[in-house]
């Protein structure tokens, strides 16, 4: 019962900080994002499609998930893509 008071707290006070305007400033957000996620079907990969239309739907920001082979194959996926990350 303690864990889902917390969960809800934090959430709370993440809907309290976007309502607010602390997101109000995108000059340097990205225009879109891609999140790694497990195999089709997998839990990670429906976690993964609801964080994506909540950045889009709360932030305006586009974000696509990519299907991956799991926690084995996603670290290797994102030293693929280090190389063409901007920093």
């Amino acid at each position: 019962m303690r864990k889902v008071a917390i969960v809800i707290a934090i959430l709370g006070m993440i809907v309290f900080a976007v309502n607010t305007g602390m997101a109000a400033d995108k000059a340097n957000w990205p225009k879109g994002v891609t999140i790694g996620a497990a195999p089709v079907g997998g839990t990670y990969f429906i976690w993964g499609g609801g964080f994506a239309k909540l950045l889009f739907e709360k932030l305006g920001v586009q974000a696509n998930v990519e299907v991956t082979g799991g926690p084995v194959h996603t670290p290797s996926w994102w030293m693929q893509r280090a190389s063409i990350l901007p920093w």
